[in-house]
């Protein structure tokens, strides 16, 4: 199944919508209901691609002075 999503700022010059929501900004998702679509080929993940690009501060996992009152 082949899907795609889009959001529409002015949605009555491209699909035809209830009178209601002709001004406001809405999703519109399109389903095929056929199965002959091409297959999206994903990359395949590599393990660690992302070391070092997050660091975690070593005061972590202590107690945050803003909820002192609620513990």
């Amino acid at each position: 199944m082949y899907a795609h999503r889009q959001i529409y700022d002015h949605v009555q010059d491209s699909v035809p919508v209830p009178e209601s929501m002709r001004h406001q900004r809405v999703e519109v998702i399109f389903i095929s209901l056929t199965d002959n679509q091409p297959v999206l080929k994903t990359k395949k993940r590599v393990f660690g691609s992302a070391k070092g690009l997050i660091k975690i501060a070593d005061d972590f996992d202590e107690p945050l002075q803003d909820f002192v009152d609620y513990q």
